[in-house]
């Protein structure tokens, strides 16, 4: 059963952030590790992200090449998915920007807050 929570972290300083999640036994264990650099410009992207639901790596695509299969869902008819931008920031890190494009007679307002959540309404 699919599950999704939110966890407020506050606001942190640069720096790499170890993240652990509990095995059913109870015991902790590092799953991941989040870094977190100071931003280079006064926007958090210079484009809109699109909403995406999960990502998948398609364990069938050839040795020679990596498949991510992106997926999403839109609540409104007036967006659409532009394009997706990769970013390769190191040689173990690689960042996916799925971008939105909108048809031209709306306006997306898109209020963020520091938790990470954001709230999009259409003009």
């Amino acid at each position: 059963m699919p599950w999704t929570t939110t966890v407020s972290i506050g606001i942190l300083h640069e720096g790499e952030y170890p993240v652990s999640v509990q095995a059913p036994n109870g015991e902790y264990f590092r799953f991941s590790s989040l870094q977190v650099k100071r931003s280079s410009g006064v926007s958090a992207e210079d484009s809109t992200s699109t909403y995406i639901n999960g990502a998948l790596v398609d364990e069938d695509a050839p040795s020679s090449s990596a498949v991510l299969n992106v997926s999403g869902t839109y609540s409104v008819t007036c967006m659409f998915p532009e394009s997706v931008e990769v970013i390769y920031a190191k040689d173990d890190e690689i960042s996916v920007l799925p971008i939105k494009a909108m048809k031209k007679q709306d306006r997306l307002i898109s209020i963020r807050s520091a938790n990470g959540q954001s709230v999009s309404r259409i003009m």
